[in-house]
């Protein structure tokens, strides 16, 4: 599989997974129209592209030769399995988090648990451009967020 990932005016980054038949660029230019024409999404820009593995752990690598070599980031892994729970996050949060991820969902636990733990973790440190409303940095929002016992006293940000 191949994947673009396109980031809207507002910074959310939102990735697009199609088959090896399509190029990056044709593809990059279908979904910026249909995000201008179906959801007024005005601006967006293409900011990664590469291949995505979907064995038992999901990796993105690469680059594009349609989109003048363009290439993955690691980052953009979470944001395929995660979904819009992670989009407007910084890079390096996304990266500590899907680390934190790969080890506990061997251990078992549930993506649905892993998806409300981010958004929580998100919400509680950083806002929509990804700068830290807390005057703390990233590795140490994760170091130190502990979810809510409503979210089943299971942290995937710590170790």
């Amino acid at each position: 599989m191949k994947y673009i990932m396109i980031e809207t005016s507002e910074g959310a980054r939102m990735p697009f997974l199609f088959p090896e038949s399509c190029t990056h660029s044709v593809m990059a230019e279908l979904m910026r129209t249909m995000l201008d024409w179906f959801h007024n999404m005005k601006a967006t820009i293409v900011v990664s592209a590469g291949f995505v593995n979907m064995g038992t752990d999901l990796t993105v690598h690469g680059e594009s030769e349609s989109l003048g070599g363009l290439k993955s980031v690691k980052a953009d892994a979470a944001r395929i399995i995660l979904g819009h729970a992670i989009q407007f996050m910084p890079d390096p949060m996304v990266t500590m988090l899907l680390g934190q991820l790969e080890g506990n969902v061997r251990s078992g636990v549930d993506s649905d648990l892993a998806i409300a733990i981010a958004e929580h973790a998100f919400n509680a440190g950083f806002d929509a451009g990804g700068f830290n409303v807390r005057g703390i940095d990233a590795q140490t929002a994760l170091s130190e967020y502990t979810p809510p016992e409503e979210l089943c006293g299971v942290s995937l940000l710590k170790e």
